[in-house]
């Protein structure tokens, strides 16, 4: 079982689609929830290249770099998170 955090399409205040920030807090977030209740996978959703990579980036530091260290169970967590370009 899976859980996806759809970043495109999605309305802003004004009504228009539009594709939104991911941010490091929600990664941490929805993989320490994802964690917590048993949660397989984490797909962070967003079309913009610039965006997974830098969510890659993010967690590839907790994965690999001195955040593993720093926090084990926050690498844990972060396993399970995918940065993917769209739902399909």
């Amino acid at each position: 079982m899976g859980i996806a955090v759809i970043h495109y399409p999605v309305y802003d205040k004004n009504g228009a689609i539009v594709a939104t920030s991911v941010t490091n807090l929600e990664i941490h977030d929805i993989a320490r929830t994802c964690m917590t209740f048993g949660i397989g996978l984490c797909y962070i959703v967003t079309p913009l290249a610039r965006q997974r990579e830098i969510a890659e980036k993010l967690i590839d530091h907790w994965l690999h770099g001195y955040g593993a260290q720093y926090n084990p169970v926050r690498a844990a967590a972060q396993k399970n998170v995918r940065i993917v370009a769209d739902f399909d």
